[in-house]
């Protein structure tokens, strides 16, 4: 197929990128067992296939790519490194929403202190005065990363701002998010802060609710305003890899998500499977442009494939 093989050029030339700069002391790949972020599962881990390979170069400052089964790293650039998240935090927001257990068709008035004034060049769908479904804002926080839709929904949750965040730090700590710290819901501050490690783990714990499972996959999404019925809002995902071939047979994205701001650069949380049902959760933080963590991140998970081998 004409992608596999443009995509073995693209692998090629990162190979022989990674050799040119195998003097310095390398920071990719770690094959040891101990590389692990967890030892709960006594899953095998799978083995490097050639030792010669140092692996793929990323733009990206931090990244992670782990065997979601065994727990084993199979690459790894800064990944005790804490760095800015964007709105990879808005995960840890639809966690604490969860808890909260707010009715899906309660409606919500949205107000001017909903409205963020964006710097990350997002722009939000609801107007003030208009009336929308819970349902609504959360598929709006997902899947178009709408930060007015946050804040409408912290608005509404109970909490105050400030109670809410605290609510965020403390489920961080509870789930082992060690390095990860949280400064506003909606990811617009770039305070907000984690490592790869963390965000795997954040990302994991997300997917095991089915209630948000269900919402962060959807390349798009309608719905009408509640007090205008006649007008409909669709909006479609941040995420461009569920248009990609990752997310076409055999290969299947069951999750992710992204993040952008000045100075987080571009980040992306996902994890991805194959026929072979051999996933992979791969976190990117800071790279260099869109284009630069849509490529990353699917050659990192194509090389991952293709240079270990996963024991039965």
């Amino acid at each position: 197929m004409l992608w596999k093989i443009v995509f073995n050029l693209y692998l090629v030339n990162q190979v022989i990128l990674a050799s040119f700069f195998s003097s310095t002391k390398p920071v990719f790949l770690i094959t040891n067992q101990d590389n692990q972020i967890s030892s709960e599962q006594e899953i095998k881990a799978p083995q490097r296939i050639n030792l010669n390979h140092l692996g793929t170069i990323i733009s990206a400052k931090n990244g992670l790519v782990i065997d979601q089964k065994s727990k084993k790293i199979l690459y790894q650039k800064n990944p005790n490194q804490s760095s800015s998240i964007a709105s990879i935090t808005k995960l840890m927001s639809m966690l604490v929403l969860d808890e909260l257990d707010l009715s899906p068709e309660m409606t919500v008035i949205i107000q001017d202190s909903d409205k963020e004034i964006e710097d990350d060049g997002a722009c939000s769908e609801i107007e003030i005065g208009e009336v929308v479904r819970v349902k609504d804002l959360l598929h709006l926080a997902l899947i178009s990363s709408d930060n007015d839709a946050v804040k409408a929904l912290v608005r509404i949750s109970g909490l105050t701002e400030q109670q809410f965040i605290q609510r965020m730090n403390q489920k961080a700590q509870t789930i082992g998010l060690s390095n990860t710290y949280f400064a506003d819901p909606t990811g617009l501050n770039s305070d907000n802060s984690s490592t790869v490690i963390d965000l795997a783990r954040l990302l994991t714990v997300v997917l095991e609710k089915s209630s948000i499972a269900q919402l962060i996959n959807q390349r798009y999404y309608s719905f009408s305003i509640v007090n205008q019925p006649e007008r409909i809002i669709k909006v479609y995902s941040t995420d461009r890899l569920l248009d990609s071939f990752l997310n076409t047979d055999p290969y299947h994205i069951i999750g992710g998500k992204t993040g952008y701001l000045d100075e987080a650069g571009y980040c992306f949380t996902f994890l991805v499977n194959n026929q072979d049902d051999h996933p992979l959760m791969i976190v990117l933080l800071g790279a260099d442009s869109s284009q630069a963590r849509w490529q990353e991140a699917k050659g990192l998970a194509i090389w991952t494939w293709e240079n270990y081998q996963w024991l039965k």
